[in-house]
């Protein structure tokens, strides 16, 4: 039987873009509990990798939520578990309905940059479910557009490609690699989300400076640490770690910046899930602290499929088992690679950070302290960068390095 591909790819990037303030906006804390479960999930998968690493939970849940519209049978029950979304679209739509509108607000006053976008890249002489294409554009805002994937599907892929790298600013390239796509290619669903902002309160470049940073027992390198001053900053510790909150201008998106003590970073990741998390961020406090934080800048790519399968999404991958009748009433597909690649850049004036994803899918043949606080991150830390009101994670990542790009 000839073998079909089917393209999903979904990809977080830097772009600024104007949006109207939604007045309606409702927190919509149920999504961000569902993401934030599958970033841990994620994140005890990619541990496991050396050095530094950086992915967009945000990025990876809305291309797999959109694959999910259709899907059927045991397929949609295990990519439902894995993405811990509820059964009812109708509740489905509506969460991700007021994220959209909560991450729209935070761009209203144009403070910080932040996109979210969708596009479905059609095989010309292909014919989609209308009720999967309408969802995609009903609910998550995709844009249609036709390609010519049977006559040159090469020039398909850098043409997606290229649209991936002016929307990142050129910091995610190549995100479709060679033999992704064929001929056979008959879809590539895109997302994208952009993120540029400046630190409410700034690092002063004067104030960067060359020290140790130490990557594990005996192991130094010279790291640009930047240094905050005293300021008032949202703060909490225990007896595994410290953690802070750096806002960006406006207060509604933060990152969260969590060192472990006694530089054991594995105690750390074996330690924190979703609920320790929360509990965490509730219980941060306003106080004095004077932060020294390296500079950093890094890509990291990685291929999800085995990540996934792991997790219980299994018959996805599977060319006998997937069902994804909802996409396309003609023919059968599966899953046949999901690729992730992510940037970020951390200075005195604030992060960029982009990310990208492709699933390609084949036919199937407390009290506060009076004394100032440090936190110096000079040993390997984990970082989260969030939306406060819905506490949805954009990006997170680990920091084993700061001097490796």
């Amino acid at each position: 039987m000839r073998k079909f591909f089917f393209e999903l790819s979904l990809a977080v990037f830097l772009f600024a873009f104007p949006v109207a303030v939604v007045q309606s906006a409702e927190n919509s804390p149920e999504l961000a509990k569902d993401n934030t479960q599958l970033a841990f999930d994620m994140y005890s998968q990619l541990s496991s990798v050396d050095g530094n690493f950086i992915f967009s939970p945000f990025s990876i849940a809305s291309a797999l939520t959109m694959t999910y519209e259709g899907a059927a049978g045991a397929t949609a029950a295990e990519m439902r578990n894995v993405l811990h979304i509820p059964e009812n679209k109708t509740e489905l739509h509506a969460q991700w309905d007021r994220t959209a509108q909560i991450l729209a607000k935070t761009n209203a006053g144009k403070v910080n940059e932040l996109n979210v976008a969708n596009a479905l890249w059609v095989e010309k002489e292909y014919a989609l479910n209308k009720d999967f294409a309408k969802t995609v554009v009903d609910v998550y805002a995709g844009a249609l557009y036709s390609q010519d994937f049977s006559g040159d599907f090469e020039a398909s892929r850098l043409f997606i490609n290229d649209w991936v790298s002016v929307k990142t600013k050129a910091h995610i390239k190549d995100l479709l690699p060679p033999d992704s796509i064929d001929e056979l290619t008959r879809l590539v669903i895109t997302n994208a989300i952009y993120f540029k902002g400046k630190w409410s309160e700034s690092f002063e470049k004067n104030g960067t400076k060359k020290d140790l940073f130490w990557r594990s027992a005996g192991k130094t390198v010279q790291a640009d640490l930047m240094s905050s001053g005293q300021k008032n900053f949202s703060y909490f510790e225990n007896d595994l770690m410290q953690m802070v909150r750096l806002n960006y201008e406006g207060d509604e998106l933060s990152m969260l910046v969590i060192l472990p003590k006694d530089n054991d970073i594995k105690t750390l990741e074996k330690t924190i899930n979703a609920s320790v998390l929360k509990q965490w961020q509730d219980d941060l406090v306003s106080e004095k602290v004077s932060v020294f934080l390296p500079k950093f800048k890094f890509g990291f790519a990685t291929e999800l499929g085995d990540v996934l399968a792991s997790l219980g999404m299994k018959s996805a991958f599977d060319a006998s088992k997937a069902d994804f009748s909802g996409i396309t009433e003609k023919e059968d597909l599966y899953i046949g690679g999901v690729f992730h690649k992510a940037w970020i850049d951390v200075n005195e004036e604030g992060t960029e950070a982009a990310a990208a994803t492709a699933v390609t899918m084949a036919l199937r043949s407390i009290k506060m302290d009076l004394e100032p606080k440090v936190f110096r991150a000079d040993h390997p830390f984990l970082f989260f960068i969030q939306e406060r009101m819905s506490g949805q994670i954009l990006f997170m990542g680990r920091i084993s390095d700061p001097t490796k790009e």
